[in-house]
Formats: C-alpha cells, structure tokens, sequence
C-alpha cells in the first residue's frame, strides 16, 4: 500500500537532509512510488546466501532512509545520481534515477513516475513548503514511564514531556488538551511561520483550530499524535481538492501552498520524549 503524504513527508526531508542537493519534489515522488514494506522506504536490497538480491529490512522508516542515503553516496553505481544532485534541477536528477539501476537502467516505472509527477517537462511544478523537522530518536527506554516501579518508586523522573511539531510543543504525557493548550500550539506554530501568511495563513489556522477542536479533553500521547497525523494529513488532501469549492477554482499556487502547509502540519508526531526532574531534563 502506498505511503499516506504524512508519512512521506518526514521521509522525504530526511532523505534531502542527507543528501543535500536533492529537490525535496523528487524525493516525495521517490518515496511515494516505493512505499517499501518493512521500514524499507526506497527498497534497498542485499545479496543472501543464495547469491540472489534480497529486500533488506529495518526497525524504522527512518532507518531505511538513512540505509538507502549511504548506499546512494557509497556506490559507484549511483555516481549519476550523486552528480545530478551535486548540480542538476528537478529533471536532470530525476533523469539521472531513470539511467540508474535503482530500478533498472533506463527503467520504464520511474519514466512514468517522473513524466506522471512533471518532473520530466519544461515546466516543473510548484515545490510545497518545508519546514525543518527534528528526526525521532526512539521511544522512551523501557521501564521510565508511568505505571512502572522505578517510577513510582521515585527512582525516575516524575514527567515525561512529549513534544511535537519539532518540539516547538512540549506538553506531558497524560496530560487532558484544554482549548487554552491548543491556543498556545497555534501562537508557537503561527511565531515559527508553519500557517503561512495573508488568506493561505487564515486557511491554514481554521483547518487547524477544526482538527485540534475535536481532541479537547483527549490525553496527550504518541497514539493521540497518531491520529492528529492522520487528520491533519486528511485535511492536506482535502485542501488539495479544493478547499473552498468554487471560491478558489483555479487558483492552483493557493491550494498548492495550504495543502502543503496542512501536509506539514500532519508531521505533529516528530517530537521527542523529554524526561523532566526539576529543571533537568534529558532528551532521549
């Protein structure tokens, strides 16, 4: 099944910041089009014992990234694509994947991929806004949360804050939302430049208010930000469809840029568990 935008999106920044050159559009279609099984994004293969290709897995998506980043910049069956990033556009790198064995030289599934995308035109499309994501580090050691006995204990730490949207949101886990907790998300979101400006930032901070509104009373946890990550990620596709009807019939750069800054916004689950005793905290 291929890959929500949601889930792309982290993927595809990381990608970009490990390669840096590459045009973050290609690397959306890239992932999009793998949407590899067993936290194998790009669909990195290894040799196995019966000297036939097999498809490697990983314990994360971001650590398949990571995987596929080092063999494109160690192999020298990728010097087409590490030089077509180094210093070509959207098409040239895009060109240079087709020529690749990645797929197969010359690969039929990545010209319709490209050509489907654009990428292969005189006229590429828009790129969507990015914002700079912090990648997860893992969850929380075992044993450190609530209900286990070191914590009630008093050997750990009494709060575990999780963060969100790069962690520019720190709020304890179990915490219940309050519409004061979801007022000061979008002050921090709205500082940092993640809604936009003018007509697109009013779009964006209703779409947010909307989704947001609907968890007031909810508890703040890694499954609460599952699923304000589906739902913000169901809001970009809904923007993309057109998100004021025939208001905006034809204004593509508007739609393009809110449902960007809504995909964006889908990425709430970036953040980082932060152990909190006094004024210690620990980012693990």
């Amino acid at each position: 099944m291929a890959y929500s935008n949601a889930e792309v999106e982290p993927l595809a920044q990381r990608l970009v910041a490990n390669l840096p050159g590459l045009d973050i559009r290609l690397a959306r279609a890239w992932i999009k089009s793998e949407s590899g099984v067993g936290n194998n994004p790009l669909g990195v293969t290894h040799m196995g014992p019966n000297g036939k290709s097999v498809l490697s897995t990983y314990s994360s998506r971001i650590e398949g990234i990571d995987a596929a980043s080092a063999l494109l910049k160690r192999s020298n069956n990728y010097a087409g694509i590490r030089k077509a990033i180094a210093g070509g556009n959207l098409r040239q790198q895009a060109l240079a994947i087709i020529a690749s064995p990645w797929n197969r030289r010359g690969s039929p599934y990545y010209t319709k991929v490209f050509t489907r995308a654009g990428f292969l035109g005189a006229n590429p499309p828009p790129a969507l806004p990015t914002y700079p994501l912090k990648p997860p580090t893992g969850a929380p050691p075992t044993g450190v949360l609530p209900g286990d006995a070191r914590w009630e204990s008093g050997s750990a730490p009494k709060t575990v804050m999780l963060g969100a949207w790069s962690d520019l949101v720190q709020i304890p886990v179990g915490h219940k939302l309050t519409t004061g907790d979801i007022a000061d998300m979008e002050a921090k979101l709205n500082a940092a430049g993640w809604f936009g400006t003018g007509y697109v930032a009013d779009t964006a901070r209703s779409a947010f208010r909307d989704v947001m509104g609907r968890h007031v009373g909810d508890v703040w946890n890694k499954s609460l930000q599952d699923t304000l990550q589906k739902e913000f990620g169901e809001s970009a596709v809904s923007a993309a469809a057109n998100p004021l009807g025939s208001a905006v019939t034809g204004i593509t750069d508007t739609v393009t840029t809110i449902a960007g800054l809504l995909a964006a916004l889908a990425i709430v689950g970036i953040g980082l568990f932060v152990y909190v005793k006094g004024s210690n905290r620990e980012a693990v």
